[in-house]
């Protein structure tokens, strides 16, 4: 069986693992074509998304990949700005340039420019863009999550629009897909949360932790001690986390089912975030267990057989 035109896998002999190759050729972040710098950033910052976002339909891929840049380059704004001040300054320059970009005055950003372009082919809602910006903007002044409620209604602002802007560009309208996309985006959301904690306690800044204090409060965990890496206790807190995103992954799955088959292939984000929570389970939700920050080298393979079989 053969691969797609868009992604191919090999297996080296060697170490039997899967090479990831492409029939696109990435250029450096001064290239001048927005759409392979947006694929690129996506390539960079997200891999995962990455490759998913290789197999949607040709007709959807490069407006995919507009979406998801622009959702980097927000989401990272905390990451490589020095401060929250200047956080804020950035991420206000892209909550304006969503005004600039719908009133045909884009400024001269590839992904503004691109995403500029998609606009005469495909109708992709403003408030969408605005939310996934004005999301982070909340995040940033305020941090952390009082509630695990909290911290679903901000994957759900943070994430779900990606989706619903790529089902957009794909044609499909239908309220229960649209729910799918909403739990799909809490699924990634809060597990995103809960793998970016060991890069934070690295960072040793518990102001910047994002388990709710409500569930540490009931499971009379200290932030001093998941910086010190943890212990039974936290366990119970990841667990109870991870439960929480399980249970949004499963309606994402039941509810995606109803998409046609030719769709199916923008729901394929379930396939890594499924496997994430499983290799989080193996390691007895112990969100410091070194085997959860490898790369799942097979994660191409598994992404093509579920765009053939239309099934996570």
């Amino acid at each position: 069986m053969m691969f797609s035109r868009t992604i191919r896998c090999v297996f080296s002999r060697e170490r039997g693992k899967v090479v990831i190759m492409t029939n696109a050729r990435f250029k450096s972040k001064t290239t001048s074509f927005p759409a392979e710098y947006c694929m690129d950033l996506v390539r960079q910052t997200d891999h995962e998304a990455f490759l998913c976002t290789l197999l949607l339909p040709d007709n959807v891929r490069t407006i995919a990949f507009a979406v998801r840049a622009f959702n980097s380059e927000v989401a990272r704004v905390g990451d490589v700005a020095s401060n929250s001040t200047i956080a804020q300054m950035r991420l206000t320059f892209w909550k304006e340039s969503v005004d600039k970009i719908y009133s045909d005055c884009p400024p001269e950003h590839p992904i503004a420019k691109e995403i500029h372009r998609a606009l005469s082919k495909h109708k992709l809602s403003k408030p969408y863009f605005s939310r996934l910006v004005t999301s982070r903007i909340s995040q940033n002044t305020t941090r952390g999550f009082p509630t695990i409620e909290a911290m679903e209604k901000y994957a759900e602002n943070s994430v779900s629009p990606v989706f619903y802007l790529i089902l957009q560009a794909a044609g499909v309208q239908d309220v229960n897909i649209d729910h799918a996309a909403s739990h799909l985006g809490k699924a990634i959301g809060i597990t995103n949360s809960l793998r970016s904690v060991p890069f934070i306690v690295s960072k040793s800044n518990p102001d910047l932790l994002p388990i709710p204090v409500s569930t540490l409060v009931s499971h009379n965990v200290s932030t001093e001690a998941i910086l010190r890496g943890g212990n039974d206790s936290f366990k119970d807190v990841t667990f109870e986390i991870a439960s929480q995103a399980k249970l949004h992954l499963d309606k994402a799955k039941s509810l995606s089912k109803k998409l046609p088959r030719s769709k199916f292939p923008i729901f394929l984000p379930i396939v890594p975030v499924s496997g994430f929570l499983k290799r989080l389970q193996k390691a007895n939700f112990n969100l410091f267990d070194p085997t959860l920050r490898l790369r799942d080298n097979y994660l191409p393979l598994k992404l093509y057989w579920a765009k053939v079989w239309s099934t996570c």
